[in-house]
């Protein structure tokens, strides 16, 4: 006798893995987000990015950033694409603010991402 399938639980929030660029991403923001970065890329603006960048904080705490990206100019910065930002969110925030003050993090809110 065969198993049932397994019915996959929802996200909490509501998100849906979505793929894109043969990508799996956590949600359809992410998705457009590295779609967007994609054509960024294609304009010279962006010379790439790396996704699901983990980092160890004090404490055993970690955090993984959805992108950290590279500029034409130089620059670089963490993007995390945010549908709710929880309040683990918003402590590990403080901890990169406080333990990598070098490179920014940017919260982009999932509505805005076009």
């Amino acid at each position: 006798m065969e198993a049932p399938p397994m019915k996959r639980a929802r996200h909490k929030y509501g998100a849906v893995r979505t793929t894109a660029n043969g990508r799996v991403y956590a949600s359809k923001a992410e998705a457009r987000y590295a779609t967007m970065l994609g054509r960024e890329q294609a304009a010279g603006v962006v010379v790439g990015w790396i996704e699901q960048v983990p980092f160890r904080l004090p404490c055993g705490t970690k955090y993984v950033a959805d992108f950290l990206i590279f500029y034409a100019d130089g620059s670089a910065i963490l993007v995390d694409v945010k549908g709710v930002e929880t309040a683990a969110f918003k402590i590990k925030q403080r901890m990169m603010a406080a333990h990598f003050p070098w490179i920014p993090l940017v919260v982009v809110p999932a509505k805005s991402v076009p």
